[in-house]
């Protein structure tokens, strides 16, 4: 079996699947993962070469499959060293720009990666651009995949239920019926976030200015 790779964009779902296919691909090795969870979360984000060799030593000596979870973006400087291992990769994008990026505002702002909670605040507008633009830049990384990555699947994160079992069946991974797989727990939480609207004061200004920049743009 393959080690798998999951390569997405900020906030498209990574966490949640990385978990999710872990748990079901791999059973055997949720207690090895459980020691080296940290390494396995985007590892080639780290600009030390010698923390990646480390990383990737650890790889070569798994006796199970493993899922890495990468953003795209980190990934053209470790290419060389990413092509010696036969990886299955799984691509995953998120179709709705303007939800990607005014996830990755509200995280940024309240630095809250894997929770929420229902404080509301005025989003600062070069706070929101910079998301935004680094969310457009991401996603034509992605498109144009100048790393040459073969990817076996691409899915999209509007097409999670955030159900393990019911995700997982629709991998093309998955080698087994629904009705065969059995349910799983993870260990974290994963919920839908708080509706925006409630959460950004100005909501309505950030979204005309998002649609201002997309129009302009022309995207």
């Amino acid at each position: 079996m393959k080690h798998i790779h999951l390569i997405g964009l900020p906030r498209s779902g990574t966490t949640y699947l990385s978990r999710v296919i872990q748990e079901y691909y791999s059973p055997e090795s949720v207690a090895q993962v459980k020691t080296i969870r940290d390494d396995l979360n985007e590892p080639f984000r780290d600009t030390d070469v010698s923390v990646v060799d480390k990383f990737l030593e650890k790889l070569y000596q798994s006796q199970y499959p493993l899922v890495i979870k990468s953003h795209y973006c980190h990934l053209p400087n470790y290419m060389e060293k990413i092509n010696q291992f036969d990886f299955y990769n799984i691509g995953l994008l998120r179709k709705d720009i303007w939800e990607t990026s005014m996830s990755l505002a509200i995280a940024n702002h309240k630095n809250q990666w894997f929770d929420y909670d229902t404080n509301s605040f005025e989003m600062d507008i070069e706070l929101y651009d910079k998301c935004l633009q680094n969310c457009l830049g991401a996603l034509d990384e992605f498109k144009q995949n100048k790393c040459n990555i073969d990817f076996d699947e691409i899915i999209y994160y509007e097409d999670l239920s955030l159900d393990p079992r019911t995700d997982f069946s629709k991998l093309k991974l998955c080698d087994k019926s629904f009705d065969n797989l059995q349910d799983v727990i993870l260990h974290e939480t994963f919920r839908p976030a708080p509706c925006k609207k409630d959460i950004v004061l100005n909501y309505n200004q950030i979204r005309d200015y998002y649609c201002d920049v997309i129009t302009e743009n022309k995207y």
